[in-house]
């Protein structure tokens, strides 16, 4: 009996936007959009925080996405906004997706 792969989308990933650093200042709050999973990817080293509307920016304590690498995060309902600021001297632009 041969192999069978299946592969099931529950949910169609529906881009939330980007946001680009310029700066190790931190970029203005990207609303989630009521997301409860999300998709995230970075062109360079970045810094993310959760929150709220009024979230503080990302300090050296909070996740570091590495660049081009794929991350999921499972987002709390009260945590409805996320915010980043790049992790070394180069410009990154981060990508944001709804898969959940």
């Amino acid at each position: 009996m041969g192999a069978t792969n299946y592969a099931l989308r529950i949910n169609t990933p529906v881009a939330i936007g980007s946001k680009t650093t310029t700066s190790t200042a931190a970029v203005t709050a990207l609303s989630l959009g009521g997301a409860v999973r999300i998709w995230v990817k970075g062109t360079e080293d970045t810094r993310i925080r959760f929150g709220d509307s009024s979230v503080a920016a990302p300090t050296s304590g909070d996740a570091l996405l590495t660049a081009d690498v794929d991350y999921v995060f499972d987002v709390l309902p009260v945590h409805t906004h996320a915010r980043i600021r790049r992790d070394g001297s180069t410009d990154t632009t981060v990508r944001f997706m709804r898969v959940g």
